[in-house]
């Protein structure tokens, strides 16, 4: 059933389906529309056999033999995605059923500025229309402030609250300190928050607000929300390849917020890159995309990729964006969004040639868990000798462990080491088990994270764990410690401290309970990455005391 289905869309829908506004009218729609859609306008002989695939005009003069021209009715030349939207206000294309009025107010989303007034407007919920016409995407900015001038480059990054363990806010750090001060000028950072749950919004777009204020007052990072009347309803998607209801919802859904995304930004800038929640980028990520663009610039392509697999690192030129959305939106209970964009670049744009492919990959997975509740996800990107966090300092210091039966005799000092980086994997792992890490002078510690997991063993992270830290005494040596913060069944161990920092002779990571496999073994541990940043003295370059 699959199979045939498969065949029919690929054979009978998508040849005949304008990727701007829905597929060819039939001629009883014909009689009842007096504005055509853009490739039915095209038709000089309307009882031509529709089993003919129609293509597109072209103006070379206007669009660089990228960009179809469109006729309208009284045969002047019509820009296609005005007349696209044009037939969607008249409603032209097959209408679907939205939520029920009571999910939409279980699932209302609420302005972000009347949240942190601690009182949410009911007039502000947003409700789900079949018109989407109606959606307004300047209502859409909950925190951060628009620019006057258009972006060189729009990265967006959609988001969801996770169940286990957020990347997001290393992410976005990683992407501003990527930039120097005349860059940060030329980016606009739209972070997606596609929750409708207003409690997970309020609690990514709070934790936004603490960590980048002058991020978001500069306009180069900016916080938008889901506009609901451009949703569908999910409930009656139907259940193909295999895949189980929650992941068909799943993968609908996340199409549906890529084209949101897309749409909200096609007017914001020239390219457009997207990436996930999850990824650490590649410092002078922006001057390696120019030189790029520079040497492809007598090329005709659809994307280049900056990104290993997925949609993550995917650039657009800006103006297609419009297209790729209401491609996105038509067929997004089909597929997938990353097999969805590569058909659309097969069918409207120059497809998907392996040059455009840049090497080594500018943006990289650090996460281990995929934002579907319970799937633990391989991290093919990471490579062994590989740091995600290549900003830290990791100060000189001594690195101790009560875990010394290893795989492959890996050393507890691999993942602190900044030159010779590599993994530590423990076979047995016990409650009380530790990792000592003892600075050779004292240091101001602004920030930990360890993360665990691995590329072969993603399910080998922390089961529950303890961030400790001391100053130590009047000879140096580190007795007593002071918890940081606790952990449970999670893969990421990271704190942060003050601007100043914590005064830190040592850092320790105490097991508190480990993870166990379906016949009740007991997993092993790998330490992937532990990265330190610290206060310096000015003028030095060494740590504080």
């Amino acid at each position: 059933m699959e199979l045939l289905l498969f065949i029919y869309i690929f054979t009978v829908i998508f040849p005949f389906c304008s990727l701007d506004s829905g597929c060819i009218l039939t001629n009883t729609q014909r009689q009842d529309s007096p504005n055509l859609l853009p490739h039915e306008s095209q038709v000089k002989n309307p009882e031509k056999s529709v089993r003919e695939p129609i293509k597109p005009q072209v103006d070379q003069s206007k669009h660089d033999a990228r960009r179809p021209s469109h006729a309208d009715n009284n045969g002047k030349l019509a820009n296609h995605p005005q007349v696209a939207d044009q037939a969607l206000e008249k409603g032209k294309l097959p209408t679907v059923h939205r939520r029920d009025s009571q999910e939409n107010k279980d699932q209302g989303v609420v302005n972000y500025e009347e949240w942190r007034k601690g009182k949410p407007n009911p007039d502000m919920i947003k409700r789900g229309t079949s018109d989407d016409s109606k959606s307004n995407l300047n209502n859409v900015l909950i925190s951060g402030f628009p620019r006057s001038n258009q972006a060189f480059l729009v990265i967006g990054v959609p988001t969801v609250k996770r169940a286990k363990v957020s990347y997001l806010a290393q992410t976005i750090r990683d992407l501003v300190s990527g930039l120097d001060e005349d860059e940060r000028n030329e980016v606009i950072i739209v972070v997606f928050i596609t929750d409708f749950d207003t409690d997970a919004i309020r609690s990514v777009a709070d934790d936004l607000n603490k960590k980048f204020p002058s991020e978001l007052d500069s306009g180069l990072v900016r916080v938008i929300q889901a506009e609901r009347s451009f949703y569908p309803s999910l409930s009656k998607v139907p259940k193909l390849w295999g895949d189980s209801p929650q992941r068909v919802h799943w993968r609908s859904k996340q199409c549906l917020d890529y084209a949101f995304l897309f749409k909200y930004c096609q007017d914001l800038g020239q390219y457009y890159m997207q990436i996930e929640d999850d990824v650490t980028t590649s410092k002078d990520y922006l001057k390696r995309i120019k030189e790029t663009i520079a040497m492809n610039k007598r090329r005709k392509w659809s994307i280049l990729e900056f990104g290993a697999r997925g949609f993550i690192g995917m650039m657009y030129r800006a103006e297609d964006l419009g297209r790729l959305s209401r491609f996105v939106k038509m067929y997004h209970w089909v597929f997938p969004v990353d097999l969805l964009y590569r058909q659309f670049n097969d069918f409207h744009l120059y497809g998907n040639p392996q040059w455009a492919r840049y090497k080594p990959p500018l943006v990289r997975h650090v996460g281990a868990f995929s934002s579907l509740d319970g799937q633990v996800r391989k991290l093919e990107d990471i490579k062994p000798g590989f740091r995600a966090y290549t900003d830290s300092d990791n100060p000189p210091a001594r690195l101790t462990t009560s875990m010394l039966n290893t795989v492959h005799r890996t050393r507890i000092t691999s993942p602190y080491d900044t030159r010779r980086h590599g993994i530590f994997w423990s076979r047995d792992v016990e409650k009380m088990d530790y990792v000592l890490i003892e600075f050779e002078q004292p240091a101001r510690v602004r920030k930990v994270i360890i993360d665990s997991g691995s590329p072969n063993a993603p399910e080998d992270y922390f089961g529950g764990a303890t961030l400790e830290y001391s100053a130590g005494d009047e000879i140096g040596e580190c007795r007593e410690f002071k918890t940081w913060k606790t952990f449970e069944d999670q893969p990421q161990l990271i704190v942060e401290s003050e601007e100043d920092g914590v005064v830190c002779k040592c850092i320790k990571v105490v097991i508190t309970d480990v993870r166990k496999d379906k016949h009740k073994k007991v997993r092993w541990l790998v330490i992937r990455e532990i990265a330190v940043w610290t206060k310096h003295i000015a003028n030095t370059g060494k740590p504080a005391r």
